[in-house]
């Protein structure tokens, strides 16, 4: 226990955590300071180029860009998706079991659509969010995560049937995690009050949550 304690890449991971809550509650200044701290700390692992660690640091910089997206620094963002991106190439593989990272190429891809929701690029991120493919052993509720996100872009852009497709794909992925996120909940009922009758499958997704 002492030695996971010390163990850089964990209290780095920690750190990430603890930016991802004040992240949501709106404190993205001090989520990247927090940020900052983890890359400190990651420094001091005893092989900063192994994939572990290397997996950690992309995990931060795409930490970074949803941080920096919240905030609408638009050229934060860019240069953080940049440094994950040359991360993954260097690793050159998806690493789903490192840390629990689930970091490469394909993280990369999906916190580039986060981060287009985020500022608000939302025809953008659709686009690039439609050729996005997850392979067979990602994370569940990461791809479920995907889900949401794109539910929640396509809901503000008027888009109801592809807003709820992605909800039922989200609740098919990772259902406890769809069931109880606030980003569903809040797109399901932006869904319901913008129709005069809702769909059958849009009100099995309302009482299924609760609404």
């Amino acid at each position: 226990m002492a030695d996971q304690a010390q163990d850089p890449l964990l209290v780095a991971l920690r750190l990430r955590y603890r930016s991802a809550m004040l992240l949501r509650r709106g404190e993205n200044g001090l989520a990247l300071r927090v940020l900052g701290r983890a890359h400190q700390v990651l420094n001091q692992a005893e092989d900063a180029g192994s994939v572990a660690a290397l997996a950690v640091s992309g995990t931060l910089h795409l930490a970074a860009a949803i941080s920096s997206a919240q905030a609408r620094d638009h050229d934060a963002v860019k240069g953080s998706i940049a440094e994950a991106a040359r991360i993954a190439e260097q690793i050159g593989r998806d690493v789903p079991a490192v840390y629990w990272s689930a970091f490469g190429i394909t993280n990369v891809a999906h916190f580039t659509v986060a981060s287009e929701i985020e500022m608000g690029n939302l025809g953008q991120a659709t686009r690039t969010g439609k050729s996005l493919r997850f392979p067979v052993g990602h994370p569940r509720a990461r791809v479920g995560r995907y889900h949401i996100e794109m539910a929640r872009a396509f809901a503000q852009m008027g888009k109801a049937p592809q807003a709820e497709r992605h909800l039922h794909l989200a609740r098919e992925a990772a259902p406890q995690q769809a069931r109880y996120h606030p980003y569903v909940r809040d797109t399901i009922g932006v869904l319901v009050r913008r129709q005069r009758r809702a769909p059958e499958g849009l009100c099995a997704l309302a009482t299924w949550v609760g609404l």
